[in-house]
């Protein structure tokens, strides 16, 4: 009888476990934008705190940031209803609008919260605004990101050569009035000077670039703190 021969490595049907994995993120990917595109912006507690709790990922930490346990339950429920009774103050349920990530949640502000052309002078309702924000954070233990953010007709200064130190001081300015006031450690913050390149609405008419000359605040939950902020450079 004729000698059978041993099978040649790399064959059998390794490929189907390879596969199974690939439809299983695949549908998982899938039920997590399902869940997104049903929940409303409005609902902090199921959108915002489901997401901080590291749930709405299917990676375990794509941002580059050191890794850390999520945050405590009770912590985020605390922000989570700080962020909520915010919305309700005065009429401005539009004035805070929340964007789950795979790493967290990024807070956006209204128009009124918007920084003039070549500016990084905080508006008056920007700054009452990142008060309010600086006391329902001060319990977070886990890694801040400030970014700020510039329209596509940046005019270089001397303080402000490009669109990145432009839109760096802007996180600056805004990262300064967090930390004074939540008394947040100056270790829990990042600041990132995106410049131009994350448009919130295309820069085709006046008032769409004033939405983009903005900042935003992104609570990390699947980083720990990293190193200290530098609220002092222009970049």
């Amino acid at each position: 009888m004729a000698k059978k021969h041993a099978e040649e490595p790399g064959g059998g049907e390794g490929w189907l476990v390879s596969y199974c994995d690939m439809i299983s993120l695949l549908v998982t990917f899938f039920l997590m934008m399902m869940t997104f595109s049903t929940s409303s912006k409005g609902d902090i507690k199921s959108a915002g705190v489901g997401i901080l709790k590291g749930r709405g990922g299917v990676f375990p930490n794509l941002t580059g940031y050191p890794a850390g346990d999520a945050p405590p339950e009770p912590i985020l429920n605390t922000i989570a209803s700080a962020l909520e009774a915010q919305r309700g103050v005065g009429g401005l349920e539009n004035a805070l609008a929340l964007t789950p990530e795979l790493d967290g949640l990024t807070i956006q502000f209204g128009e009124d919260c918007s920084f003039l052309p070549g500016s990084a002078e905080l508006t008056p309702k920007l700054r009452e605004m990142l008060q309010s924000l600086g006391r329902a954070v001060q319990t977070y233990t886990h890694l801040i990101v400030v970014e700020g953010h510039t329209d596509d007709r940046v005019r270089p200064t001397a303080d402000h050569p490009d669109a990145e130190a432009l839109s760096a001081a802007r996180a600056i300015s805004a990262a300064r009035v967090l930390v004074e006031a939540g008394r947040l450690p100056p270790d829990l913050l990042q600041i990132a000077g995106r410049g131009s390149e994350r448009p919130r609405r295309p820069n085709d008419t006046a008032v769409d670039r004033t939405w983009n000359r903005r900042v935003e605040v992104r609570l990390v939950a699947l980083a720990a703190r990293g190193g200290s902020a530098n609220f002092g450079a222009g970049r």
